[in-house]
């Protein structure tokens, strides 16, 4: 009887240790080591913490914030000047271009011909020899199609020639930076790829071998880019553009002579008219001029006009 009554009253504890709260045995645990925390409703949970980007490690409560890295301005190269050429394949007489072409000029003493058009605005250089210069686009695509132009108008004037060996050679741009350089410093920190004269040339010169362009410097932050393609100025500007960066100034005050430009482009005011200034006369601004007295109502001084004789 002492068996089975020590056999049921060990299942009934077990059952009861089973069936305490792990709160409760965590609490307890803690009790014991003299410190009880309690949770707080306000912090992330390990898996809100790995969603936010946050260390589990840290109890902060602040949500993350992503830092924003400052990028630079996506600054464009402005094309102003495309160089290309093309040939013709046979013998161009440059007398009768001269005589029958539209808007063309004849040279005489380098022998060609000049002829413009007005859309796209491009100056084309006629040789005796079939080689044609193109220069004025603002565009490869404005330049291909000008080239095109002036070859069918030159076909226009009787010759049978071939529009070849497109190509364009040269381009040229312009960029205007949102501060100031320091030249000075600029040709200190790299000797060897900048070349900068005071004496010969305010601007100082940095070319770039990997793009084969040139960047034409000035203290103000206005840049020339020649370089032989379009694709080829933009990338040569985006290669130096963190360098300038570096060497940074606030922009200066315009100086006298853009200031004697302004004042010359700013509006006249219209003179006066001679009856506003006859207007202007009678309300006392500017005093009349007496009118001339008769010399019978003058008095005579007598002794002055004796000892005058």
């Amino acid at each position: 009887m002492a068996a089975v009554w020590s056999a049921q009253y060990s299942d009934v504890s077990s059952s009861s240790v089973m069936a305490v709260h792990p709160s409760s045995e965590a609490s307890h645990r803690a009790g014991q080591s003299g410190s009880v925390r309690h949770a707080d409703p306000f912090q992330a949970t390990d898996h809100e913490s790995r969603m936010n980007g946050n260390n589990s490690n840290n109890n902060s409560g602040q949500p993350h914030v992503p830092v924003k890295t400052e990028q630079p301005a996506d600054i464009k190269v402005e094309i102003v000047n495309v160089l290309c050429n093309f040939k013709t394949h046979c013998h161009l007489d440059l007398r009768t271009i001269a005589m029958q072409g539209a808007n063309v000029e004849w040279r005489r003493d380098p022998s060609s011909v000049l002829m413009k058009l007005r859309s796209p605005p491009i100056t084309s250089t006629i040789w005796s020899t079939g080689k044609v210069i193109c220069m004025g686009a603002r565009s490869e695509a404005d330049a291909l199609i000008g080239a095109r132009r002036i070859a069918r108008n030159l076909q226009k004037c009787g010759f049978k020639l071939r529009f070849v060996d497109f190509q364009v050679k040269n381009v040229l741009g312009v960029v205007s930076l949102p501060f100031g350089v320091r030249i000075d410093r600029l040709k200190d920190e790299y000797p060897r790829e900048v070349s900068y004269e005071p004496e010969l040339h305010p601007a100082a010169s940095w070319r770039v071998p990997e793009t084969g362009g040139q960047l034409q410097i000035f203290q103000t932050g206005s840049l020339s880019v020649t370089a032989p393609n379009v694709a080829a100025a933009q990338r040569t500007f985006d290669i130096l553009h963190p360098r300038l960066r570096q060497f940074s100034k606030p922009k200066e005050a315009p100086s006298m002579a853009a200031a004697s430009r302004a004042r010359k482009a700013a509006p006249v005011p219209d003179k006066p008219s001679s009856s506003a200034k006859r207007q202007k006369g009678l309300k006392g601004d500017v005093k009349p001029v007496p009118s001339p007295v008769d010399s019978d109502d003058m008095d005579w001084d007598e002794s002055v006009v004796l000892s005058a004789d």
